[in-house]
């Protein structure tokens, strides 16, 4: 049975969401996106956006500044559907251990925004196993609007075994026909895969002990291996160079 357990986050407790996540980490981005409703009609505001780096530097962490809002770059709901009723679901290929998410908030410009207050600024954040258990429950988290770089919320320690994560707007700005986010990442705790000399960043220095790997035969999930399936091969190389640059402070 999963072990469930909530954190409410008041205005009294809001510093501890505001925790420090594990200082050896890196960071995980989900691998699938589904919201309660997204806008399409000429323009792209669809739910993948918040995962797929748009408005971001191609190497980005949570200090990294987002674009303005555009065609493309966000996830914005559908037209005339009452935020606080909006919610969406990021999921992972595996099952994953996590301690912080980082939520970039929607930069409702205008234009194209039809005016500024899209952003939500309370939400309820679910962590859910393989079997959609609950792990762990973020309760009314508050959320400032207008900020470029990401809020990071730790989860208290490291939750292992989720599989997805959703959000639940339950307050915006202002206004009362749309909503969104503009991207989220996650912490996950320990040294990340690709960083093979354990220096922090993943660069040229990782790269030599990798191809010297690359067309092995190996352990299932042993460094290098990073999909486990017993060969170092092009499904590795393409995760090792999504990684490479990375440096986060």
């Amino acid at each position: 049975m999963a072990t469930i357990r909530t954190i409410c986050i008041g205005s009294l407790l809001l510093a501890a969401a505001w925790a420090a996540p594990s200082a050896h980490a890196y960071l995980v981005r989900p691998t699938s996106a589904v919201a309660s409703s997204q806008f399409t009609a000429s323009f792209d505001g669809r739910a993948v956006n918040t995962i797929n780096g748009s408005g971001l530097p191609e190497k980005f962490c949570p200090n990294s500044v987002h674009a303005d809002y555009t065609n493309g770059n966000h996830w914005t709901s559908a037209a005339s559907t009452n935020p606080t009723a909006q919610f969406i679901t990021w999921g992972f290929d595996a099952s994953t251990t996590l301690d912080a998410i980082h939520i970039w908030n929607h930069r409702s410009n205008v234009p194209p925004a039809n005016n500024s207050g899209y952003e939500p600024v309370r939400f309820d954040l679910t962590l859910l196993d393989a079997s959609g258990a609950t792990l762990l429950t973020l309760a009314s988290v508050q959320l400032a609007p207008d900020t470029p770089a990401a809020q990071t919320f730790s989860f208290g320690s490291a939750v292992p075994g989720v599989k997805s994560v959703r959000f639940n707007v339950l307050q915006t700005q202002s206004i009362t026909n749309f909503t969104g986010l503009a991207e989220v990442a996650f912490n996950a705790p320990g040294t990340d895969p690709a960083d093979f000399n354990l220096d922090g960043r993943v660069d040229t220095a990782d790269l030599v002990p990798f191809l010297g790997l690359f067309g092995a035969a190996v352990t299932p999930g042993v460094q290098g291996d990073f999909n486990a399936d017993g060969v170092v091969s092009t499904p590795d190389l393409v995760f090792f160079l999504g990684r490479f640059g990375l440096n986060c402070p």
